[in-house]
């Protein structure tokens, strides 16, 4: 059998959203992706009864309300033309080669001057049209109630028709095989879409919306759910009520609306589900997301690997079947209004928050910010909460105007906390989203703090809240402008043990200095050691002071002491005291 994957190439998905199913296979999907932000109202026009579903191409949006078709400026939302055609249309229009194409009720199919609203060219199938025109490869593809599928040109040249003899409320799709065309009683017919001739034909059950294709899978919506085929395979799909809308992602999920809810089909296994107060009535997708809507007027975006809901928007009236997503937002028709939602990113900077060890008792601050940009189309309220309560945010909520920034503090409180590493999460929700930043800490042992003043035999001690004092044999002293310290002072600081070894260097003795598994091996009077850490070769070191022995006491730079058990060493200049930090791992 002949293909016809070059017809399968709808030349106009360049354009923007220039058909209700711009894959040409039933699926209000495109490839173009989303900013991760949330949907604000852009602009609205509430003026309008029974709008259908836009069509998006070159920043101009083209619909109908009742028997008017209508051309927008997609920014501004004001109307640059509008053409009273002669009978109401129920259905999205669709573009081609400069023309807006709208279908009416009575089966007339007008070819209107995008430019100026006029129509250059009228058409007739003699019977009603209720399904939405397609484009592929340039040609307009229209089903009749009556039976029949027409192509046209753009100027509305008759290239192909095929009376199947039995109504038609759905489009066409494009497959390799050929054009496939769903009538009311069930039966798939298989179509050269050049000539119109009937090449074969697939019995199936009674459709009760779109019909969509992808991944190989003809997916088609029935009473008990979807009946997915493949080949002569097929695949039923029991959902708890009857579908009303749905979208196939190219090597995604089939994303199915009923009135209780929304179901992501993967395979012939339900992936995901979630439920709804009002009956869906609205689905289409990008590559990453579904955007669907509710009658009532819910609008939300759901992440299609799971199925989380990542925003939500309402508006007024019921939301019609499908909603085009351009690059910075949605086009939306209700039953009472249309509306240009636009989205704005506000994530966090950071998301990932680092608090780092924390001792026990300790209070420890981070931050971040939050950014409405300059053109968005309002002040946006937060509200932030964290899932853990020794967590607090300030401020806990903020209004961020149009080019606004708001700044959070995050501040721990690590009183009664257990020692460990910690992860916990703050959400910041907004009218119709959430953002969350991770916050990390490690809640370790208080540190130990010794402080030594030149001349003082008084060595004060503190962890935490405890306080003491340790009386050394002989005081600190200055030796080329380094503070030296009896090794006592470093064994009663932070716990190292200090051994003597009489023989243990050449011509002098040896201290051994362990703390944990790290071992410092220093000669009396050179000004070099051995650094033995874990798992690891001893490490030669050279310090530009020698360790001295006064009155019989061993005194050492303490400065490359501490520091090589990874202590902290400072220096207060104003009372001569050096202060020497310790956390325990």
């Amino acid at each position: 059998m002949r293909t016809f994957l070059a017809l399968a190439i709808a030349t106009t998905m360049a354009l923007g959203w220039p058909c209700a199913f711009p894959d040409g296979k039933g699926n209000p999907y495109t490839p173009t992706e989303l900013p991760p932000g949330e949907p604000q109202v852009h602009w609205s026009m509430s003026e309008v009864k029974s709008p259908t579903p836009a069509c998006i191409v070159e920043n101009r949006l083209y619909f109908a309300s009742q028997n008017i078709a209508n051309c927008l400026d997609l920014e501004t939302g004001k109307k640059i033309w509008g053409a009273e055609l002669v009978s109401n249309i129920v259905t999205p229009p669709c573009f081609v080669s400069g023309r807006a194409i709208f279908c009416d009720k009575v089966g007339n199919v007008y070819s209107i001057d995008s430019s100026n609203g006029k129509v250059i060219d009228k058409a007739s199938t003699s019977s009603g049209i209720v399904a939405p025109p397609i484009v592929i490869s340039g040609l307009i593809y229209v089903s009749s109630t009556s039976g029949k599928v027409v192509s046209f040109t753009p100027d509305l040249k008759e290239q192909m028709s095929v009376d199947l003899e039995t109504p038609l409320s759905c489009s066409p799709i494009i497959t390799s095989q050929g054009l496939f065309q769903q009538t009311s009683d069930g039966t798939i017919y298989i179509v050269n879409p050049e000539n119109g001739a009937i090449l074969s034909n697939i019995k199936a059950d009674p459709p009760i919306g779109q019909m969509c294709q992808n991944d190989g899978l003809i997916n088609i919506p029935v009473q008990s759910g979807i009946t997915r085929l493949k080949g002569d395979q097929r695949i039923p799909i029991e959902l708890p009520s009857s579908p009303s809308c749905m979208v196939a992602v190219p090597g995604g999920p089939l994303v199915v609306g009923t009135s209780f809810g929304l179901y992501g089909i993967s395979g012939d296994k339900l992936s995901w589900s979630m439920k709804t107060e009002k009956p869906v009535s609205a689905v289409s997708a990008n590559s990453e997301i579904a955007v669907f809507g509710c009658a009532g007027g819910l609008v939300a975006g759901v992440r299609l690997k799971d199925g989380e809901v990542l925003w939500k928007a309402t508006m007024a009236g019921d939301i019609a079947h499908p909603i085009p997503i351009i690059h910075d937002g949605l086009v939306v028709s209700s039953s009472k209004s249309v509306t240009f939602f636009k989205l704005w990113d506000l994530n966090p900077e950071p998301s990932i928050i680092d608090l780092g060890h924390v001792p026990t008792g300790e209070i420890a601050t981070g931050s971040f910010s939050m950014s409405n940009p300059a053109n968005s189309t309002g002040p946006v309220q937060v509200i932030c909460t964290s899932e853990k309560q020794e967590i607090t945010i300030n401020p806990g909520n903020a209004i961020i105007v149009p080019g606004g920034k708001a700044f959070f503090n995050v501040v721990l409180d690590s009183t009664g906390i257990k020692e460990g590493k910690y992860s916990t999460t703050i959400t910041i929700k907004t009218k119709t989203s959430s953002y969350k930043v991770v916050v990390g800490y490690n809640i370790v042992p208080q540190p130990f703090v010794a402080e030594l003043k030149l001349g003082d035999p008084i060595m004060k001690m503190k962890r935490g809240t405890q306080k003491w004092e340790v009386k050394l044999d002989s005081p600190p002293f200055l030796q080329s402008n380094r503070t030296m310290v009896p090794l006592r002072a470093i064994s009663e600081s932070f716990g190292p043990k200090v051994t003597y070894v009489k023989d243990g260097c050449p011509g002098s003795g040896r201290v051994d200095i362990t703390l944990g598994g790290t071992i410092i091996y220093h000669c009396i009077g050179t000004n070099m050691l051995t650094l033995k850490l874990p798992g690891k070769q001893p490490e030669a070191k050279t310090f530009d002071t020698a360790s001295v022995i006064v009155a019989g006491r061993t005194f050492v730079p303490i400065r490359f002491i501490a520091e090589a058990f990874l202590a902290t060493v400072n220096w207060d200049a104003n009372t001569k005291t050096v202060i020497i930090t310790y956390q325990p791992p």
